[in-house]
């Protein structure tokens, strides 16, 4: 790991408040992330189609501004600079975002009530199909302190802007891993996910490749991997390509807030959801990610 740390800018195209995403990531359970305090966030990840890792810091010095990215790795920065911005959701045009909400007044209050608000989700698809399996059929607590000591055992430390970053293992570690001494993870899941390490390690996982074919074509592939289900995929493609048009199918607390959100009747069917849903396009994924988040409010910070 290298000792200097270097600075790299990204540029938002339309809103962007990095506080609503650090509020969000204080309430996605798979981060695993307590509350910031300095506005700051400080991240640890394995470095996309590589056995690298990166420590990165990332700030704004005002809402809608450049995003600053202090970047610690022996990865090609330009690898992490991508990353950073499609976990960000800054890797695409947002400026016309907000005319979802100009066309439907219910995520044009959800937006009011969220500035700047864009989806963020797993560092990778490596790591959204590890959350996929590990969370299932167990609580979400349950299943992050899995995940975290999944973390502890095989993952890796970096020390960056005075802090310790905790990266999750690589594929190669996963994939070699005696993912039997961890406590809580039974059945069939120490397999699947040792399998998962395989199939990033052989780019069944990569982001730009899901995101490049149909959105049906890239849930048939993933759904190839064991231990991976329709709802598995779409998590893994939704929130760990990061898509941006793509609604996901097989989501009930998305159907549940839909329902209290347009006060939709009790027991509406998917035509219903979907007539609205596709009012949505061209940001279907970032929509479907507000109206879900409704249940469970991104906490300003």
């Amino acid at each position: 790991m290298k000792r200097t740390v270097e600075r790299i800018m990204i540029e938002p195209r339309g809103p962007f408040r990095l506080a609503a995403s650090i509020g969000f990531l204080a309430g996605f359970p798979p981060a695993g992330m307590p509350p910031k305090e300095d506005h700051v966030l400080r991240i640890a990840f394995v470095v996309d189609g590589t056995e690298d890792v990166a420590g990165v810091d990332i700030r704004q010095a005002e809402p809608d501004g450049p995003v600053s990215v202090g970047v610690m790795t022996t990865a090609p920065e330009a690898l992490v600079e991508r990353q950073v911005a499609r976990l960000l959701s800054l890797d695409h045009d947002g400026r016309g975002f907000p005319d979802v909400g100009g066309r439907d007044p219910v995520i044009g209050s959800l937006q009011d009530a969220s500035p700047g608000f864009r989806p963020t989700g797993f560092w990778s698809p490596f790591e959204a199909a590890v959350w996929a399996i590990t969370s299932h059929r167990i609580q979400m607590a349950q299943a992050a302190r899995v995940k975290a000591a999944i973390a502890r055992q095989f993952g890796t430390v970096v020390h960056h802007d005075g802090h310790d970053l905790l990266a999750f293992p690589t594929p190669a570690a996963l994939a070699s891993a005696d993912l039997a001494t961890v406590p809580g993870l039974g059945g069939r899941k120490p397999e699947w996910l040792r399998g998962i390490g395989v199939a990033a390690m052989d780019g069944q996982l990569d982001a730009d490749a899901l995101r490049s074919v149909p959105a049906p074509v890239a849930l048939a592939s993933l759904q190839r991997l064991a231990g991976v289900g329709p709802f598995s995929a779409e998590l893994i493609l939704i929130r760990g390509a990061m898509t941006v048009d793509v609604a996901p199918a097989n989501e009930g607390r998305l159907a549940r807030a839909m329902a209290a959100a347009y006060g939709l009747p009790e027991g509406a069917g998917p035509d219903a959801l979907a007539g609205i849903i596709a009012g949505w396009a061209p940001f279907r994924t970032w929509t479907s990610v507000l109206v879900r988040s409704s249940l469970e409010p991104v906490r300003p910070h």
